[in-house]
């Protein structure tokens, strides 16, 4: 390689290195109406805080998600290729049919 290449190669490197480390230098965000005021007070000059104490995220668990996602295959409605989403009537019958197939097979082994 020659060392021009070595140069630029080097330069993009150490820029690119940068950019990403100051990217998420804001990161949690803190949002002032949600911290109550004995929580900002302790917080440190940093803007970081260790979750400590607070209440478990909203949202499903994995679990949840798991079983919605073997609903939407049992179903036919889990695309196979970018290309084909939305599903259509027929795809929908011939991704149930793969479904069944390969419940039958996973079954007899």
């Amino acid at each position: 390689m020659k060392p021009h290449h070595w140069a630029i190669a080097f330069c993009i490197t150490a820029t690119s290195t940068v950019a990403l480390a100051d990217s998420l230098h804001n990161f949690p965000q803190q949002q002032a109406d949600t911290v109550p005021s004995s929580a900002a007070s302790r917080q440190d000059v940093s803007g970081w805080q260790a979750q400590t104490g607070e209440a478990a995220p909203v949202g499903k668990t994995r679990e949840q998600v798991i079983q919605e996602l073997i609903q939407a295959e049992r179903d036919g409605l889990v695309p196979t290729s970018r290309s084909d989403y939305p599903p259509s009537d027929r795809l929908i019958e011939l991704n149930k049919e793969r479904y069944t197939v390969r419940q039958r097979v996973a079954r007899e082994k």
